[in-house]
């Protein structure tokens, strides 16, 4: 899940006021989560003249931004190459607009990871220390440096799963962690492990946001290991109701509860899965130009 914490040993004292809206958001691609909200947001134009729309229209994600007010907002899995952004081909022209910065992690060879922080360029200050030679006196952070290779390992960096924006009164780390799916412990442990004395060498408070693929409970294992085999479901069901349920505690039924409403549910989910409908779309590899087909 997208996690949003500070760095343990370096807390940062915010004030209460003036307020500050960081987002974290696993887009699992921008391309397709621009088109998204291309359909679903538009832009929205400054002028009524038609001759004017077209240049004056917002872009469909500068928009969107503008309209939640977000001041930083940091994605995972843009999946967009450098070449794209290189030549200003990316969908909607995401990475340039009038209001933010943008900083970009690079992709892998196969266009997979990469991460982006989008930061206002008229953001408040989180700090009342206007004194602060990082920042202006007119209360606007200021992104003084990034790094796209903060981890200090090569092979890690090139997986483009972490980003560094020092904004002067705060350093932000904008992470994507291997997960157990497709990783080994190993290999995770060792990038949390690199991420964790990148953040050390920071001087100043340190913000940690990302998508962390931490499990917090069982829910939010990999979907393999939540597997449940229907058919051992219903013949338990139905050999406990044939055998009487006995003495129960209130433990005991909370336990069988879910097992009796997939019961009862199974008929009503059998038919919605013979009603479905089967969509073929297409999809194409932002690297390779390949297509292929898949169905939702």
């Amino acid at each position: 899940p997208n996690q949003t914490c500070l760095h343990k040993y370096k807390t940062p004292s915010l004030p209460p006021s003036p307020t500050m809206l960081l987002m974290t958001w696993n887009v699992a691609g921008l391309s397709t989560t621009v088109q998204r909200i291309h359909e679903t947001y538009g832009g929205s134009s400054s002028t009524k003249d038609s001759k004017n729309n077209k240049k004056n229209k917002k872009k469909p994600f500068e928009h969107f931004l503008e309209l939640h007010h977000v001041d930083i907002i940091c994605l995972q899995e843009h999946k967009i190459p450098y070449s794209q952004l290189s030549n200003r081909s990316e969908p909607y022209q995401c990475a340039t607009n009038s209001h933010y910065e943008s900083f970009w992690s690079k992709t892998t060879a196969s266009g997979m990871n990469g991460v982006v922080t989008y930061v206002r360029t008229t953001t408040t200050t989180t700090s009342t220390n206007t004194s602060n030679k990082n920042n202006n006196k007119d209360g606007i952070v200021r992104t003084i440096r990034a790094n796209a290779n903060p981890l200090g390992s090569p092979d890690l960096d090139d997986q483009g799963r972490c980003l560094l924006t020092d904004h002067g009164d705060f350093v932000l780390f904008n992470v994507y962690v291997p997960c157990n799916g497709g990783h080994a412990m190993a290999d995770k442990m060792r990038f949390l492990h690199a991420l964790e004395r990148a953040m050390d060498r920071q001087e100043k408070p340190v913000i940690l946001v990302g998508d962390l693929n931490i499990t917090h409970k069982g829910i939010d294992k990999f979907w393999l290991d939540r597997t449940l085999v229907i058919d051992d479901i219903l013949l338990s069901n139905e050999s406990s109701s044939s055998c009487g349920q006995g003495v129960e505690t209130s433990v005991d039924q909370q336990e069988d509860q879910w097992k009796r409403d997939v019961t009862n549910a199974w008929p009503l989910i059998c038919q919605a899965l013979e009603t479905r409908e089967v969509v073929q779309v297409q999809t194409t590899n932002p690297t390779t130009g390949a297509k292929f087909q898949k169905y939702r």
